[in-house]
């Protein structure tokens, strides 16, 4: 096993060439974003002439190399700009390849089925009066559907991000195209990656049940017969739901739930320090396990580092007033061992414990990414990988090596140092929320 951060935008994109560029066989990619106008940066590439990423996936589809692409779609009507660039992505990577590639822009499957469309209306309404004031050249397939009285509302995402390469080599996480902190890991382990093939294929072959139509070649279901479940120092950690569209439901069902077990557990072996990087943090069970433990253990420290915006939200107010809920009881139980630190942070959720175990993904410590949207993280027990990561990750985030932030006091410190805050305490939403807070 061989396992390397990426943290930075820098780092991961020229990971992410060199990956592409060394396939011999076979590439999947499960994205939410990939930017085919994204510049490149490796020399070997741009020496050659190429320019952007879209010159990258043209040459690798030109060298035979079989490419599956699952773009992980968001809802067309209460999240039409993320809707419309991932639409954007997905038709210019099928436009860039030519026969062997495979490629779809997906739904997650599950609708906001009765009496859900009726309760929803009147947000509804507006939105829908927004697009058809819009020019019609300017919609999406699915939003054309929508104005004209087929609007279907999609409560569930595909949010995992990840490539694999030959079945050999992986990245996932936040895969670089977040900013100056974003976090990504590269895995060089075969069980891993055959792991993570395992579970594009389910999730490839349910958007192909759901009705999606493949925007290059045909679209095929994939063998799933074969999985390996990964090693006990390093292991996928899968959050697989597939669509529940019987009356009355809003939530798809949820057979596969490795993240908030993992979660769990992991917290339960912290002896010192709990580090915590998430876009948000609403789920009730998990900070109650962090209570639990913070209790038991009265000298653990815990680090949040939370996102100054909520961009994965139906209902951002109702998101931040839940998330400042679970902030206030962590505070009351963990008082001056903990530390809170706002920032503009991209994807790619970090949780690490002392420094023995990592989680690194795209599974957020919220209520939907643990029973909701399909998510995908690696969970490392390394002390050789984890050590080094977490001290890099410290000077990314705060400009300090990991051993001058062992306490929260160090951390809060630093934080004002760098002109960093705390979230605010937000009122209770002066509206009755609409919305259950499992989906947040």
């Amino acid at each position: 096993m061989s396992a390397t951060a990426l943290l930075g935008d820098t780092e991961t994109r020229l990971a992410m060439e060199q990956m592409v560029l060394s396939a011999q066989q076979s590439i999947l990619y499960s994205v939410r974003a990939l930017d085919l106008d994204l510049p490149l940066l490796t020399p070997d590439l741009t020496d050659r002439g190429l320019k952007s990423w879209g010159d990258l996936i043209a040459l690798t589809s030109r060298r035979g190399i079989y490419m599956h692409a699952l773009f992980g779609d968001r809802d067309p009507v209460f999240a039409s700009d993320h809707h419309r660039r991932v639409w954007k992505h997905a038709s210019s990577f099928a436009e860039m390849v030519q026969s062997g590639a495979q490629v779809m822009c997906a739904q997650h499957g599950q609708l906001a089925n009765a009496p859900w469309g009726w309760i929803m209306r009147r947000h509804v309404r507006p939105r829908l009066k927004a697009l058809q004031s819009e020019d019609d050249i300017l919609l999406t397939p699915l939003q054309r559907e929508a104005t004209n009285g087929k609007a279907q509302l999609h409560p569930a995402l595909l949010h995992q991000h990840f490539i694999v390469v030959d079945g050999q080599i992986s990245i996932l996480g936040g895969l670089g195209l977040g900013g100056s902190r974003d976090v990504s890991i590269r895995i060089e382990d075969t069980d891993f990656a055959k792991a993570l093939h395992g579970h594009f294929a389910e999730c490839w072959n349910r958007a192909i049940e759901s009705g999606t139509i493949g925007l290059a070649d045909t679209c095929v279901h994939m063998d799933t017969t074969v999985r390996s479940q990964g090693k006990s120092d390093l292991r996928p950690l899968r959050t697989f739901t597939v669509p529940n569209n019987r009356f009355g439901q809003l939530a798809p069902l949820a057979p596969v739930t490795d993240h908030e077990r993992a979660f769990h557990k992991l917290f339960g072996t912290a002896e010192k320090q709990i580090f915590i990087q998430t876009e948000v943090l609403t789920c009730k069970r998990l900070t109650d396990r962090l209570c639990a433990v913070g209790t038991d253990k009265k000298d653990l420290q815990l680090m949040l580092i939370l996102s100054d915006d909520v961009v994965d939200s139906w209902d951002k107010a109702q998101s931040k007033y839940l998330m400042n809920q679970q902030l206030q009881k962590l505070k009351r139980n963990f008082q001056d061992r903990l530390a809170i630190i706002e920032t503009n942070l991209p994807s790619g959720s970090v949780v690490c414990v002392d420094d023995h175990s990592l989680i690194l993904g795209s599974a957020n410590l919220s209520a939907r990414a643990l029973r909701w949207d399909c998510d995908v993280s690696a969970l490392i027990r390394d002390p050789e990988v984890v050590g080094p990561f977490f001290d890099k990750l410290c000077r990314l985030v705060l400009g300090k090596p990991a051993q001058d932030l062992s306490l929260a006091q160090h951390w809060r410190d630093a934080a004002r140092a760098q002109n960093l805050g705390e979230p605010t305490d937000l009122p209770k939403p002066d509206r009755r929320p609409f919305l259950p807070e499992a989906m947040f």
